[in-house]
């Protein structure tokens, strides 16, 4: 018989990693269909005016801040408030210098991440059992995937997480592979200061598990690298405690931890569903999480559950003790991989011990996960906004609709960064002097 190229097995897993792609790209047109057609956000046109080299354009308007001088390209370093994530801000003003305000230039490192995230993510499942189980809580997570169509720092963040997770998830304790793991995910830092604890927790398992020989001979091989790494990481602390000084105005929630984290991630991918039963799933989901606890097994082969543990533990405690409120919402968007990468890790380690049976049972729940988030995911799909700040993208066209009847912008809108945007915008447009009037007033009644 002649000898076949592709078993049945290799054939299945091709077909399987074949479809997953093709679910990627059409997911990935949504993300780029809703950057081209929405207008900027508050958080967007804060970032784009005051932390971006976009704001040096508009250094007429006196309602903009200052950076006392500093031109606005090097905003992205300055710590004034959580608002700025200066990787983000960066990228924005690189991006932007075609065509300053463009809304798609201005989300196209978002863009460029989710791609990036998406190639990342079907690597990963090519190497994994539960395939659709990985590809539902990496690629079915609505809000997540939202946030990739946004200027924002979120999805830069979660993408870089991703990147140093899966490398560490393949750890082989070489040097390029800390080296690569440390720059990735203090580059994460400045995506989304939310990543910092994540930073300290692998610095931790690393020094654990090396010996003591082994530190210092790393120590000596990458004193450089070591050093610029160590440089950014103390000044992203610093920016971190800057950003969340008493007063200032920070995101966060004030309620324990179950309501303000697990039950963030819990509405992320099921909201209508976890609302009804969110004791049942959050017991359920504890549980499998804290199964290398009391299985017998090696926790050490489940690094990077050990990292999540000991990051959360960690984030309650700092916020404890500083009197912080803890991340929710949107700011755990970045440690999103994190939290799917233990749950992966856990799966893969029990996977082989389950007999025939439990191995189909596995799959058939993978598949029951994966079309739950399918329907979810699809019931919140919009090509014309997105789930986060859904009431502001009609004030680009209430903007253009009240300068072409009256010539003037409602003073009503001087402090909303969406219309300062979409003000400027129209006076660099039509080089126009556009001021703001009392005598009417637009936008939702």
């Amino acid at each position: 018989m002649p000898k076949r190229f592709f078993n049945t097995k290799e054939c299945g897993q091709f077909c399987i990693l074949f479809i997953m792609s093709i679910l990627s790209i059409l997911i990935l047109f949504t993300v780029i269909i809703r950057a081209f057609k929405t207008g900027i956000t508050y958080d967007e046109g804060y970032t784009c005016l005051e932390y971006s080299r976009i704001g040096d354009l508009c250094s007429g308007n006196p309602l903009l801040g200052t950076l006392g001088g500093t031109s606005k390209f090097f905003g992205f370093l300055v710590p004034i408030l959580a608002n700025n994530h200066p990787l983000n801000s960066l990228l924005v003003s690189i991006f932007s210098l075609p065509d300053p305000f463009n809304e798609c230039l201005i989300r196209l490192p978002n863009i460029i991440f989710c791609v990036i995230y998406m190639v990342i993510s079907i690597l990963l499942i090519s190497r994994i059992s539960l395939k659709w189980l990985a590809f539902s809580l990496l690629l079915l997570n609505y809000y997540v995937i939202d946030f990739f169509g946004l200027a924002r720092g979120y999805g830069i963040a979660c993408s870089l997480m991703l990147i140093a997770l899966y490398r560490y998830y393949r750890f082989s304790y070489s040097r390029s592979d800390i080296l690569f793991i440390l720059y990735t995910l203090v580059l994460a830092c400045y995506g989304q200061l939310i990543c910092v604890p994540v930073f300290i927790m692998l610095c931790i398992d690393l020094v654990i598990s090396h010996s003591k020989n082994g530190i210092i001979e790393f120590l000596h091989s990458s004193f450089y690298h070591l050093t610029a790494i160590v440089i950014a990481f103390i000044y992203a602390c610093i920016f971190l405690h800057t950003v969340t000084e008493q007063g200032l105005p920070l995101y966060g929630s004030s309620k324990n931890f179950y309501s303000a984290v697990i039950s963030s991630y819990l509405s992320m991918i099921l909201p209508s569903f976890t609302n009804n039963y969110h004791l049942y799933i959050t017991v359920l989901t504890v549980s499998m999480l804290c199964l290398p606890l009391f299985i017998k097994t090696n926790v050490g082969n489940f690094r990077i559950w050990r990292l999540m543990i000991g990051s959360f533990a960690l984030i309650a405690v700092s916020s404890m003790i500083l009197n912080k409120p803890l991340p929710t919402g949107r700011v755990l968007i970045p440690l999103w991989p994190l939290v799917v990468m233990s749950i992966i890790e856990i799966c893969e380690g029990y996977y082989p011990r389950l007999n025939a049976k439990g191995k189909i049972a596995a799959h058939a729940l993978s598949i029951v996960i994966m079309a739950a988030l399918s329907m979810n995911f699809i019931s919140h799909l919009s090509l014309s906004s997105t789930e986060f700040c859904r009431d502001q993208y009609p004030l680009k066209a209430e903007v253009y609709n009240h300068y072409k009847e009256n010539n003037c912008i409602s003073l009503k809108y001087m402090d909303n960064y969406t219309v300062l945007f979409y003000m400027e915008k129209i006076k660099k447009e039509n080089k126009v002097q556009l001021e703001f009037c009392n005598d009417c007033v637009f936008g939702p009644k």
